[in-house]
């Protein structure tokens, strides 16, 4: 209870009989703010900063020379370290900050792991070990969750600028993700319904889902029409948002916008589709030529939970329910985590060069797909 409940009668315990009247509350005056309100001091035997110590059983000090005589990082960034671990920390997440900077739609942090620590995570999610791996030291990127953004009214803005401009969008979306973050694209929804309601056909026809939904809705035509997919292709993942069709045993790529028609289409229109034009052409000179397909190239897989970013073409319950069931099933399987995926540091002059070299670019090109995005989406 807030209050003692003996004070409200203590004049009749004390015989004062019917004299008690209710106590008056004081003017406000101006006071110290001595009360529950005010922080509580602090010692000075109380350590005010606190930073964490590698392991002193990982040998750290010849990899982190390395990387400092053969890689970017610079010794201006450290101040005061406490060994060669945290010399590199502070050096690497400055360098790392300078490169990727504010994100408005993807979610994306840096992170560094000694061995024991990947050991420790890999331990649970069933899909590798680096008991064999000499490395003392991975990079990371880490997705601590992850924003669903949506195309909703950009999708008819784009289709009134060029019947191919939002696969195109698409496609280019779908480059820059595989050179480095996985993201959850409308494909992912499609095949994720599809698996839930039509046996993982997602090429079936109207006729057939239908028979199959008879055993969930019955004879409820209505019920089963919403699940049709002819319904639902077109909120999941219409035609002219897939960059890919899987034919003859294999995926192929559709037809889409390159960079001349791009050109063109940019120098007739104006506003938002300029802007996203001139997005798409920067991302394709980006990933033009690139040595290797995965920037961020993992030596261990680590089942991320959590996507770069997840783009729906509109929001609706079929989304939530997809999400919500994913995200339920990864929790109770307990072998998913928030990285995506193990790097281990090169460990010669080459491989330190080529890594920093992948890395850099790898931001560039999160930087203007985030940037992309955030022109054709919005958060839900």
């Amino acid at each position: 209870m807030l209050f003692d409940p003996s004070t409200t009668d203590s004049r009749f315990a004390l015989g004062a009989g019917g004299s008690w009247q209710p106590p008056r509350a004081p003017f406000a005056r101006r006071g110290p703010a001595a009360d529950f309100l005010t922080l509580p001091s602090v010692g000075d035997d109380v350590p005010q900063v606190a930073r964490v110590k590698w392991r002193e059983d990982v040998s750290l000090t010849g990899i982190v020379r390395k990387h400092f005589l053969h890689g970017p990082l610079r010794a201006a960034d450290v101040n005061d370290p406490i060994d060669a671990g945290d010399a590199f920390q502070q050096a690497f997440f400055a360098w790392a900050k300078r490169h990727t900077g504010p994100l408005a739609r993807i979610t994306i942090q840096p992170r560094l792991f000694d061995s024991y620590a990947v050991r420790d995570v890999l331990r649970y999610t069933g899909t590798a070990s680096n008991d064999e791996d000499p490395s003392p030291m991975f990079f990371a990127l880490e997705s601590p969750e992850e924003w669903v953004c949506s195309f909703g009214p950009m999708v008819s803005k784009l289709r009134a600028a060029h019947p191919l401009l939002l696969r195109t969008v698409m496609s280019v979306i779908n480059r820059a993700a595989w050179r480095t973050v996985w993201m959850r694209t409308p494909d992912w929804f499609m095949y994720e319904f599809a698996c839930w309601y039509w046996e993982g056909d997602e090429s079936i026809t109207d006729a057939d889902a239908e028979e199959m939904l008879k055993e969930r809705f019955g004879e409820d035509a209505e019920a089963r029409k919403a699940y049709l997919p002819s319904t639902v292709r077109p909120m999941l993942c219409p035609d002219d948002a897939e960059p890919s069709v899987f034919s003859g045993g294999r995926w192929r790529l559709r037809p889409a916008l390159d960079d001349e028609e791009l050109l063109a289409l940019r120098s007739r229109s104006r506003g938002t589709v300029r802007r996203v034009c001139t997005e798409l052409l920067r991302l394709n000179r980006l990933m033009h030529g690139t040595r290797r397909k995965r920037l961020f190239d993992a030596s261990h897989e680590t089942n991320p939970v959590y996507a770069g970013c997840g783009i729906v073409i509109d929001g609706n319950e079929f989304i939530s329910d997809i999400l919500d069931c994913h995200f339920d099933s990864e929790s109770q399987s307990g072998e998913a985590t928030t990285y995506h995926g193990f790097i281990a540091l090169g460990n010669n002059a080459r491989a330190i060069r080529r890594q920093y070299a992948d890395w850099t670019l790898g931001f560039s090109i999160l930087k203007r797909l985030d940037s992309l995005l955030a022109l054709v989406t919005h958060i839900v």
